[in-house]
Order: C-alpha cells, then structure tokens, then sequence
C-alpha cells in the first residue's frame, strides 16, 4: 500500500465540497484552495441589447455551467423571449442538468460525452438553420459553442452573467501550503484555475517537477505542456466530479503497481 497521497482541489468556493469529501473517502487527503471567484455580473436580455427581433424568442437555450443556472435562470424565468412553450434546454453535463431540475426544467445534455463538442454531436443541433440559440454563459470563456452553432446555420445570442477572476491569494502563500501539506497531484477543471496556477508558481516550477496535474479536457492539457508540463500530467474524461474521482482512483492503483 502507498502513503496516503495528498491532492490540492481548486474549483471556485462552494463547488467543491462533494469532490472533496468523495476523495477522502477513497484514502486521499484533500487541500482545497480555490484558483477562481465567481462573482455575479449585470446580464441584460431585452430585446434591443441583442438584437432579437419584436415577437421573436429562443427555440433552444444552452446552460454552459451550474454557474449559468445560478446567475442567469432567475433572469430567463421572468423573460418573454424564453417564452416559447416548445423551447428545448441543453446543459454540457449532467451535474447542471440536474440543477435545472430542481426548477422543474428538464435539460437535455450529452450522456455520454459530456463536453461542448459532445453537446454538439447530438441530433437537435443537426439541423438548426434560422433558430435562435441562447447560450447561458460567463464572461469571455471557450468560443468554440458559439462559433460551430453559427456556422451551422444558428442566430447565437450569448448572455454573460458571471465572471471568473483570480482568487486573492500570493504566490508565495500557495508555494507554502504545496510544500508544507507534500501536495502530490493537483486537479483543474478550466483553463482559467490551471492558468492561474501556473502564474503563481511559475518561479518555483523547479520545486514541482514531481507533482501530477489532473485537468479536465486536452485543451486544458496543452496549456500545462505549453508551460513545461511534459510529464505527469493525466486528462479525465470531462469536467465532472464522476470523472475527477475515477481519474484519481486509476491513478492510485497504478502507483501501488
């Protein structure tokens, strides 16, 4: 049997806690220091500031993140263009799917491959030519949704409602707790927390060379091997807390080989 092993999660505050308590479970002992804030922004969706037409609403609406449902549902709830009796609600995974639930929303998302590029393999995205779109997102963020539905023939109108910033935390602070608490795997679920990481410990890469990044996309890989992460470095199969613990058990087995 290995030592216990001694993980850094850092999804943004209060969206971490089942991720760390099922790691623990599992024989880990769990650092949290979040990478990001997420603050709330102003989300405007008259009709006027996006350009939808008078009488026109939404025949599909896309929640990128539980913080979309968070920020922007109570927003669409109360909106005549998300009036439409027919519209359909996409979500990229199912952890925000079954938030919208909770608001008697039934979400339809990718079962099997819970990512934008799975989202868009499914059929109601096919044939879109002439729909209005809404994606429900924060501010800046991937393209990548918005760009394939537009080439596919889609009216896109992304509404912003949160953003992402950096949490308040020094370099030198972050250096301490990984040294001091023996960090052996951190894991990332956005490009924004793993670039945040890298800035602030980027003097002090020498001191990690050891350290295993667990990211969620490949994309979020390149980034890491983009700053001299060549090696240690494993990709869950998505973004989900599923996903992340899997990860980390295979990881765990495979030590004690």
């Amino acid at each position: 049997m290995v030592n216990r092993k001694s993980i850094l999660v850092t999804r943004p505050s209060g969206q971490a806690y089942s991720l760390i308590n099922r790691l623990s479970s599992i024989g880990c002992q769990v650092i949290y220091q979040p990478m990001l804030e997420i603050q709330k922004v102003e989300c405007s969706l008259s009709p006027e500031s996006k350009s939808i037409s008078d009488g026109e609403n939404f025949q599909h609406v896309i929640f990128v993140s539980i913080n979309s449902v968070r920020f922007g549902l109570p927003h669409i709830l109360s909106n005549r263009l998300f009036s439409n009796e027919n519209i359909n609600y996409y979500t990229v995974g199912s952890a925000t799917a079954e938030l919208l639930s909770k608001s008697g929303i039934k979400a339809i998302f990718p079962e099997k491959k819970m990512t934008s590029e799975g989202l868009l393999e499914l059929a109601s995205f096919s044939e879109i030519s002439g729909d209005n779109v809404a994606l429900i997102k924060g501010e800046g963020g991937r393209e990548y949704l918005a760009k394939t539905l537009e080439e596919r023939g889609g009216k896109v109108v992304s509404f912003d409602c949160y953003r992402r910033v950096p949490a308040k935390i020094k370099s030198s602070d972050l250096v301490k707790l990984m040294r001091e608490n023996n960090i052996d795997m951190a894991i990332f679920s956005s490009a924004e927390a793993i670039l945040n990481f890298l800035s602030l410990i980027d003097k002090k890469l020498n001191f990690f060379s050891e350290l295993t990044l667990l990211v969620a996309s490949h994309r979020i890989a390149e980034i890491a091997r983009s700053a001299g992460w060549q090696s240690n470095l494993l990709v869950a199969e998505n973004a989900m807390e599923d996903s992340f613990v899997d990860a980390v058990a295979e990881w765990l087995l495979e030590l004690e080989k």
